[in-house]
């Protein structure tokens, strides 16, 4: 979260190497959490930790999912539409395919639909299946460690918005991404981009103010804005 990724990097590949030496459910679904969050944190969608194949042999059905709903967004934001659409299937199928899915499964599922949606211009649709997503992550209970789904929903929602030029909308959405997981760092650019051109200049200045203090805070890389 602060920039530590060359210490996660070091970490994943020392978790690979256990994952393959060990081959268990447990070792295998710390390595698709690790991986889920070292991409959506660095952003590094076309480095090599991002396009590694897993083993999902021994994982139950939501680390499976959680696993194709990041190579779905690898590929989305490669550009990639063929895996991308794929993804999107699988993701569905394993919600589908259990006759009870959690939330989190079918807010997965709803996310990745929606931002395929929207990668081919069909916008309303999008957004509209990523509002039921950040609906459903809603009734979640509150909890610590690194967010499931991977990467927030009203986050996601709040940087599609800025990037359709809406910026009231998308304050309001890093606001509410921010009341689950506090100071959460690619939240707080967002809502200081988003606050400063909506003309609330008083909320940017305390997300920047914010972002300061846990910037300046020692740590081994740099962390970018996510637009």
């Amino acid at each position: 979260q602060r920039g530590h990724f060359d210490e996660a990097r070091e970490l994943f590949l020392l978790a690979t190497e256990l994952a393959e030496s060990s081959s268990n459910a447990r070792a295998q679904s710390t390595l698709i959490a690790m991986r889920a969050n070292y991409v959506v944190e660095t952003k590094e969608w076309s480095g090599d930790i991002a396009n590694k194949d897993l083993s999902v042999d021994e994982v139950g059905p939501e680390t499976a999912q959680r696993d194709a709903f990041i190579r779905g967004l690898v590929a989305l934001k490669l550009g990639d539409e063929e895996t991308a659409a794929d993804a999107v299937r699988e993701v569905r199928a394993f919600a589908d395919a259990v006759e009870e899915p959690s939330i989190v499964m079918e807010t997965m599922a709803r996310l990745l639909e929606g931002l395929a949606l929207l990668e081919v211009g069909e916008s309303e649709p999008g957004l509209r299946a990523v509002r039921e997503a950040a609906e459903l992550e809603d009734s979640l209970p509150l909890d610590f460690g690194p967010p499931n789904p991977p990467k927030p929903s009203h986050e996601i929602l709040g940087e599609i918005l800025l990037s359709l030029n809406r910026a009231t909308e998308a304050q309001l959405e890093f606001e509410k991404a921010l009341e689950r997981a506090p100071r959460r760092i690619q939240s707080l650019f967002g809502l200081a981009e988003a606050a400063d051109l909506a003309g609330d200049s008083a909320a940017s200045a305390r997300a920047q103010e914010l972002l300061e203090d846990i910037l300046l805070q020692p740590a081994t890389d740099t962390v970018e804005s996510p637009r």
